[in-house]
């Protein structure tokens, strides 16, 4: 899986910020099914899925996916 950074960014009373890192772990996943219906429905929180050899691979974010993408 890949790590996106992200970060909370806040206020303190006196004004000053203050930044903590949050890190989240996007999914990407393999499904073996033939159609992309089942693929959605084996992975509904996809925002792009795309056929591969074999199945579909599900991506959770548009830059995991634009960086598969890049690979190829």
């Amino acid at each position: 899986m890949h790590t996106v950074k992200m970060y909370i960014i806040s206020m303190d009373s006196n004004g000053a910020t203050k930044k903590k890192e949050r890190r989240n772990k996007m999914r990407k996943e393999s499904v073996n099914v033939e159609t992309r219906e089942e693929a959605e429905t084996l992975c509904p929180w996809a925002c792009e899925i795309v056929e591969v050899e074999g199945g579909w691979m599900c991506f959770e974010s548009a830059t995991d996916y634009e960086m598969w993408m890049g690979q190829e």
